[in-house]
């Protein structure tokens, strides 16, 4: 893969969606065929929610969007999908009628132990390219994230335009 055509522009960083999206499908496309090598039924969306349902006792569909900063809407959408596959049970609960809490089924329980295995290998990898590259890569993207979420490119931009009428 070469660089694109913005590498090379003054501005190549206001690109960082294209290559972020770009990066994404990069991943997600190899740990999909990685999965299938390892006769994992968990789609390559849903291994944090699995994992994260390995480690945490029956949360709530609100628990696991925290836990993984997803809208409870994605979380219970993604639960059903999980529950159609027979990787996730739902339980009421016992408290709140309101309230759904999630488990990991047999077939769950079993790509649960797949995916520890495999998540490991990956983690290696990702740490060696890190390395190679001389770059904390998770650092690095957790603190990008955690900016943004802080104060939006849009709030940035309008402080920007603001600065740039003053002069």
């Amino acid at each position: 893969m070469g660089k694109p055509f913005f590498y090379e522009l003054e501005t190549c960083n206001a690109f960082l969606a294209n290559m972020t999206s770009r990066l994404s499908k990069m991943i997600n496309d190899d740990f999909t065929e990685v999965l299938k090598n390892a006769a994992i039924v968990t789609p390559v969306t849903d291994v944090s929610l699995i994992i994260f349902l390995g480690q945490a006792k029956r949360p709530s569909i609100a628990e696991v969007a925290e836990a993984l900063s997803y809208s409870h809407q994605r979380t219970a959408s993604r639960a059903s999908a999980l529950e159609k596959l027979s990787l996730i049970k739902r339980h009421p609960d016992k408290d709140d009628a309101r309230c759904q809490r999630l488990s990991l089924t047999t077939l769950g329980l079993e790509d649960l132990s797949k995916l520890e295995r495999v998540t490991t290998g990956v983690a290696n990898v990702i740490s060696d390219i890190s390395q190679e590259k001389n770059i904390p890569l998770m650092k690095v993207l957790f603190e990008l994230c955690e900016s943004i979420d802080k104060k939006p490119i849009s709030k940035r931009l309008e402080r920007i335009s603001t600065m740039q009428e003053e002069d």
